[in-house]
Formats: C-alpha cells, structure tokens, sequence
C-alpha cells in the first residue's frame, strides 16, 4: 500500500516564498535559506508525518535554488512545471486573479490533480558548463559558435 503524499505549492518570487498546503490559508516565507528551512518545517507540522511532495514554477535560478534546497533537506519530492502550464490550468479553472498566495494554491491544484515527473538536479559538471555557456554569452553580441 501507497503512503499517502501532501501536495504543497511553491510561488517563486524573488523576495518571498508563498507556499500553499490543502485546505490551509496559504503563508509567505522569506526567498533565503534562512526562510526555507522555517517553511519545511511548517509544511510538516500541517502535514501530520505524511510524505511531502512540492512543486513550484520553473523560475530560472530562483526555483532551481529553492529546489536544491528543498530537496538537500530531507527526503521529499520536488517537481518543477512549465509557468505556461500552470497559467493555462488556471484559465482552465476560471481564475481570473492573479496574486501570489492565489498562484502557489493553483501550483497546489495543478500538482495534486496530475503525476508530475520528480525533479532531480543536474550533476555539478553540467551546472557549472551551463553557468560558462551563460557567462560567455552575456559577455558577447554573436551566439557561441556550435
């Protein structure tokens, strides 16, 4: 038999974490270290010892942060969806507001309602090349020769 598993939504926001966790007002955390281990920690006391599974927009180097963090924690499942998806569900759903404690329960929503692939990292030696290529480009008018 299955563990059961809480679906916790993650809105990415360069200054504040809004997370939400069903049926629970959603809560603003500090977008820091400091702030994600404190979030962690509310997320488990809301969820009684069940199985934890976040999910947050891809928000380039912000999510992936949060994500590594989350994941360096404790043993919980991470999956990152395309922003696009998420904002086409919420049409979907009629949600014509667009705040962030409104967009971390839609992550929620989104997450609990379909089996999102588990998001690992990329071994260091890919985050590093990635992090060159990036330097090199932003450093250059012409594209890297392929």
């Amino acid at each position: 038999m299955c563990k059961p598993v809480e679906t916790v939504g993650i809105d990415v926001g360069a200054e504040e974490l809004w997370v939400a966790v069903g049926g629970r007002k959603p809560r603003s955390f500090s977008h820091s270290r400091a702030g994600i281990r404190p979030l962690h920690q509310w997320v488990r006391g809301q969820v009684n010892g069940t199985a934890v599974h976040y999910c947050l927009e891809a928000t380039g180097v912000y999510g992936l942060h949060v994500a590594t963090y989350l994941l360096a924690l404790t043993e919980v499942r991470v999956s990152i969806v395309n922003p696009a998806v998420i904002a086409a569900f919420g049409r979907a759903q009629m949600k014509r507001s667009k705040t962030d404690p409104i967009d971390a329960e839609l992550i929620r929503a989104y997450a609990a309602q379909h089996q999102l692939p588990l998001w690992r990292p990329e071994p260091g030696a890919l985050r590093q090349l990635a992090a060159l290529v990036t330097q090199a480009v932003a450093g250059s008018d012409t594209p890297p020769a392929v």
